[in-house]
């Protein structure tokens, strides 16, 4: 089974295309200025909202997007129902679950692969620099 493709968002927080730039060549067609990601959708119950906003406040600041809200959903329902049944949960929603997670970036393993770049501060008086 092939490894599954590495968002490039997570590609850009991990310096990925300055090591080498043709890996951005070949992503120059994806979608850009995707949809932010928005409130929660209202069918979710008060313990998947939990969920969602906790997947949310723990993630990598920038790599969810509205594209990413049905994945999000579904993370977040498989994980209010893992923190009701917990080892009761069936193995493979489980295993469903940490899929899901790791594709965010949530799982260590993946986590670690991710190093953010501080922003670069504009320098307010560069205006006058010319």
């Amino acid at each position: 089974m092939a490894r599954p493709r590495k968002p490039t968002s997570i590609l850009h927080l991990t310096g990925a295309f300055q090591k080498n730039p043709s890996r951005l060549k070949a992503r120059a067609g994806e979608p850009k200025n995707l949809p932010e990601l928005g409130d929660p959708p209202d069918r979710l119950n008060a313990k998947q909202l939990e969920a969602w906003n906790e997947i949310v406040q723990n993630s990598a600041y920038g790599v969810l997007t509205g594209s990413d809200r049905h994945s999000l959903e579904i993370a977040a329902v498989l994980l209010a129902a893992f923190w009701q049944n917990g080892a009761n949960m069936p193995t493979a929603n489980i295993s469903l679950l940490n899929s899901s997670l790791a594709k965010m970036g949530m799982n260590p393993s993946d986590r670690s692969r991710v190093t953010v770049q501080e922003p670069k501060e504009e320098n307010p008086f560069a205006q006058f620099n010319d």
